[in-house]
């Protein structure tokens, strides 16, 4: 395995050990624990991860109220549930050396708070250097469990434990810490792991403790036996205090079932320690994190939230901060790279769906994107990735001015467009590897010609993988990354994916030549197939061909309804609306579980998974497939999908209803807030002609007053301005 796919590997443990080690007490009889200090108080400040369930009886009778803890009860869907659980006990059964125990050691603990937290010890100053030969770093996982109410059942557990790693040759070391007896266990060194490995328990204070790292396992007892010793916690850094200020629910709100909390690019470093300590030999390593925080994104200074279930009103409600205070004076919130990330919706759109969104989407989402700055300071990251200062630069001069190029002014091109991107999904039935469909639109605001000729050149200038094809009045551009291109000189559009930016022809100096033996190693694009089309003020891009035809027919003849109409949109943002009160949100989503997960699921059921053309498919080869791979490899599907019920819509479709998400930009960071609701029977607002003087929706009317019309395609409908509104105007109004 890779050292990234060890890394990407490391990174999907803490938190699904946490929601195994979850599920373990959540399956046992619980009793209420008593009053204790949280877990926060107890960890230590260098903390990067962190998941913690406040009362592990409370959270297990709230899922039993939600759909999906219905779900897990249906007798239909009950077989592959009990196998998927027994899948990852498997799974983290192989774990276990980092505590030293198994599922099965740890089911009849009752318990209160249950924690699980990732910390890493940073190397000492002057030791960055030896930190990039791989050298290892001290890092240390830990469980915390409240155990107040079951000291002797947890006593007899650790004597099992005992008995257990005796017989797998394990040396045991009695410690006294303070008042606290505790217990180290040496394992024999694994082939292939660097260092020794070792497990410590001990109950200190009414807590189980296991760790893996001595001197966190050491700083948390004395914690524990002195609460005011001094050390700084989790509780007490900035990030973490911000976060808790702007999620935590009142008294009278929800009460909380999850809380969790992290530092990214701590987070990063803890997976790559991991990585090292499993990985056998010293490997460099291209450190992307580093790269990204010199870029700027360093301001980021944690991430994390709360999460409440069966609230009476929804089945899940959750609430998420990203810290990120203004990084210095300037007239930008954050420097070099980091400025891109500017949501902010000066134009006060409540981004409802805009017509050409259909009523039968699988999903929606917009948000507000400052598309010219994102063009300009993604250069940061181009130029740090190529090791050229003003690779990006001479790019965009290339793109315009190279003689032998596209020609288009991407800069000017940009000002053309809306500052505001929305994406509809959809599935298509019946279901296959290649059923998902994904439509990108962005409003033109200036000069639909000038855009349409602009995106041609753009096709063009790569010859030899682009189609034209004539489909009515409109002009449809189709990029086939499937087929291989024989001429190097007509590969522009790949050379844009690959961003191969060295030499320039305009620019004298150039960049350094790369050494002839050197191999690009392509990165596979999430569309295999790009389909471009500039219509009704819209520039589209979609990844089906046959899609895109039906979108153009049904614009032309057959209009139909929109999202903004349909019953469980309404019902979700009505649920927005009652949680946030904002008038201009960054980014608005919408999605109907259902039908979104629908294609992974019918893949994963038959085995296919790998094969599929899903993002999430394609998300997940990426992640766990090596480097080195050969390219014509398929990796294995981890999950076991045979017990998998065949009958969606019968069977597990009835348990997941609509999802609502709304994000607001702040002061110092991004609030992010969420809903899950009950699933009912679809019912749609009325809707009437656009003569009628019918009350609609904002969005709707407002629509409506641009003269847009609307398009069902298949099971879908798109909508966009009446060729009569396109000659009034060069610049159609916005959709609010």
């Amino acid at each position: 395995m890779s050292k990234s796919v060890a890394s990407i590997h490391n990174c999907f443990a803490l938190p699904l050990v946490a929601l195994m080690l979850t599920s373990c007490w959540l399956s046992a009889d619980r009793v209420h624990a008593q009053e204790m200090p949280p877990s926060e108080m107890l960890l230590p400040a260098n903390t990067k991860a962190w998941i913690s369930i406040p009362d592990s009886e409370v959270l297990k009778a709230a899922i039993e109220k939600t759909q999906f803890g219905k779900m897990m009860e249906d007798e239909d869907v009950k077989p592959f549930m009990d196998d998927l659980t027994a899948q990852f006990r498997n799974w983290l059964n192989n774990k276990n050396i980092k505590f030293g125990m198994k599922v099965a050691d740890i089911e009849s603990v009752k318990s209160g708070e249950i924690s699980v937290a990732g910390v890493l010890k940073m190397p000492a100053a002057g030791a960055a250097s030896a930190n990039a030969q791989n050298a290892p770093v001290e890092h240390a996982i830990v469980l915390l469990v409240d155990v107040s109410d079951s000291i002797p059942q947890t006593e007899e557990l650790l004597k099992k434990v005992a008995e257990k790693l005796e017989g797998r040759n394990a040396t045991q070391e009695e410690l006294k810490i303070g008042d606290v007896s505790a217990t180290k266990w040496s394992f024999e060194k694994p082939p292939g792991l660097r260092e020794k490995q070792y497990a410590y328990h001990a109950i200190a204070g009414r807590w189980l403790l296991a760790c893996d790292n001595e001197a966190v396992f050491r700083q948390m007892i004395r914690r524990i036996i002195d609460p005011d010793n001094g050390t700084p916690v989790l509780a007490e850094s900035p990030a973490f205090v911000k976060i808790n200020e702007q999620c935590q629910f009142s008294a009278n709100d929800f009460t909380t079932h999850i809380r969790w909390f992290v530092e990214p690019f701590g987070y990063v470093q803890l997976a790559q320690a991991i990585s090292d300590a499993n990985n056998g030999r010293a490997e460099l390593r291209d450190n992307y994190a580093d790269k990204f925080q010199e870029q700027g994104f360093s301001a980021i200074k944690g991430l994390g939230g709360v999460v409440a279930l069966a609230t009476g009103e929804h089945e899940l409600v959750h609430r998420t901060f990203i810290h990120a205070p203004p990084d210095g004076e300037g007239p930008e919130r954050y420097q070099r790279a980091a400025a891109m990330l500017d949501f902010s919706n000066p134009d006060k759109w409540d981004l409802s769906p805009p017509r050409w969104v259909p009523q039968d989407a699988a999903s929606y989402v917009s948000l507000s994107w400052n598309l010219g700055k994102a063009l300009e300071k993604v250069g940061y990251i181009i130029d740090a990735t190529a090791g050229t200062s003003g690779s990006w630069e001479r790019t965009l001069n290339g793109i315009r001015d190279d003689l032998s190029g596209p020609r288009v002014d991407v800069r000017a091109l940009t000002k053309m467009l809306e500052n505001r991107v929305t994406v509809a999904t959809a599935t298509e039935l019946p279901v296959d590897e290649t059923s998902e469909r994904i439509l990108i639109g962005i409003r033109i605001l200036d000069n639909e010609e000038q855009i349409t000729d602009d995106v041609r050149r753009i096709v063009q200038a790569g010859e030899k993988n682009f189609q034209i094809i004539e489909h009515g009045e409109s002009e449809i551009l189709v990029v086939d990354t499937t087929i291989a291109d024989e001429d190097p000189d007509l590969e522009f559009l790949n050379e844009l994916d690959e961003l191969d930016i060295g030499d320039d022809p305009l620019d004298e100096n150039g960049g350094e030549d790369m050494d002839e033996d050197e191999e690009i190693v392509e990165p596979k694009p999430l569309f295999e197939k790009r389909v471009f089309v500039v219509t009704n003020g819209f520039f589209l891009l979609g990844n089906d061909v046959e899609y895109v035809k039906k979108v153009v027919d049904r614009m032309a003849h057959n209009p139909g309804k929109a999202l903004a109409e349909s019953g469980d949109y309404s019902r979700v943002n009505q649920a927005l609306d009652e949680l946030v009160k904002s008038s201009a949100p960054s980014l608005r989503h919408f999605g109907r579980i259902d039908q979104s997960i629908r294609a992974n699921y019918e893949m994963m059921r038959q085995g296919k998974m790998p094969q599929s053309k899903t993002i999430l498919a394609q998300m997940l080869n990426r992640a766990f497939t090596a480097d080195d791979a050969p390219e014509d490899f398929v990796r294995t599907q981890q999950i076991d999908g045979s017990k998998m019920p065949a009958d969606f819509e019968g069977h597990v479709a009835k348990y997941f209803g609509p999802a609502g998400t709304l994000v607001q930009t702040l002061d110092e960071g991004w609030l992010i807030t969420g809903c899950i609701l009950e699933k009912q029977e679809q019912t749609a607002v009325p809707v009437g002609t656009e003569n009628e003087s019918t009350e609609k929706p904002e969005s709707v009317q407002q629509d409506q007053d641009s003269s847009l019309i609307v398009l069902p395609v298949g099971n879908q409908k798109v909508t966009g301005p009446s060729k009569a509104e396109k000659s009034k105007s060069d610049k159609p109004k916005s959709d609010k």
